[in-house]
Protein backbone atom coordinates (compact mmCIF):
# COMPACT_ATOMS: atom_id res chain seq x y z
CA UNK A 1 0.00 0.00 0.00
CA UNK A 2 1.17 3.51 -0.75
CA UNK A 3 0.70 4.68 2.85
CA UNK A 4 3.43 2.38 4.16
CA UNK A 5 5.97 3.46 1.55
CA UNK A 6 5.14 7.17 2.00
CA UNK A 7 5.58 6.91 5.76
CA UNK A 8 8.92 5.15 5.34
CA UNK A 9 10.35 8.01 3.26
CA UNK A 10 8.67 10.85 5.19
CA UNK A 11 5.97 11.87 2.71
CA UNK A 12 2.69 13.12 4.17
CA UNK A 13 -0.42 11.79 2.43
CA UNK A 14 -3.61 13.81 2.33
CA UNK A 15 -6.83 12.10 1.27
CA UNK A 16 -9.38 14.57 -0.06
CA UNK A 17 -12.39 14.85 -2.31
CA UNK A 18 -10.67 17.04 -4.89
CA UNK A 19 -13.87 17.46 -6.91
CA UNK A 20 -15.58 19.08 -3.92
CA UNK A 21 -12.65 20.74 -2.16
CA UNK A 22 -10.09 21.41 -4.89
CA UNK A 23 -6.38 21.08 -4.27
CA UNK A 24 -5.14 21.55 -0.71
CA UNK A 25 -3.20 24.69 0.16
CA UNK A 26 0.57 24.55 0.35
CA UNK A 27 3.14 22.51 -1.51
CA UNK A 28 2.07 19.30 -3.23
CA UNK A 29 4.30 16.85 -5.08
CA UNK A 30 1.57 14.85 -6.78
CA UNK A 31 -2.05 13.77 -6.94
CA UNK A 32 -3.79 10.52 -7.86
CA UNK A 33 -7.25 10.74 -9.41
CA UNK A 34 -9.73 7.88 -9.75
CA UNK A 35 -11.71 7.35 -12.96
CA UNK A 36 -14.55 6.51 -12.99
CA UNK A 37 -15.64 7.82 -9.59
CA UNK A 38 -17.19 5.58 -6.96
CA UNK A 39 -20.59 6.42 -8.48
CA UNK A 40 -19.43 5.26 -11.93
CA UNK A 41 -19.28 8.76 -13.39
CA UNK A 42 -16.37 9.72 -15.64
CA UNK A 43 -15.67 13.40 -15.02
CA UNK A 44 -13.58 15.99 -16.82
CA UNK A 45 -10.72 16.74 -14.43
CA UNK A 46 -8.65 18.77 -16.92
CA UNK A 47 -8.87 22.01 -14.90
CA UNK A 48 -7.76 20.24 -11.71
CA UNK A 49 -4.90 18.53 -13.57
CA UNK A 50 -3.79 21.86 -15.10
CA UNK A 51 -3.79 23.54 -11.69
CA UNK A 52 -1.78 20.69 -10.15
CA UNK A 53 0.80 20.86 -12.95
CA UNK A 54 1.06 24.66 -12.61
CA UNK A 55 1.97 24.07 -8.97
CA UNK A 56 4.68 21.58 -10.01
CA UNK A 57 2.83 18.41 -9.06
CA UNK A 58 2.83 15.12 -10.92
CA UNK A 59 -0.58 13.68 -11.81
CA UNK A 60 -1.59 10.04 -12.07
CA UNK A 61 -5.01 8.60 -12.92
CA UNK A 62 -6.07 5.25 -11.52
CA UNK A 63 -8.55 4.01 -14.09
CA UNK A 64 -10.72 0.92 -14.29
CA UNK A 65 -10.45 0.53 -18.06
CA UNK A 66 -13.36 -1.91 -18.31
CA UNK A 67 -15.63 0.51 -16.45
CA UNK A 68 -14.57 3.29 -18.86
CA UNK A 69 -15.81 1.40 -21.93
Amino acid sequence: MIAGRAEAVGIELIFADLAAEGLPAGDICGIVLQQPSSSGRVADRSALIAEAKERGALVAVAADLLACT
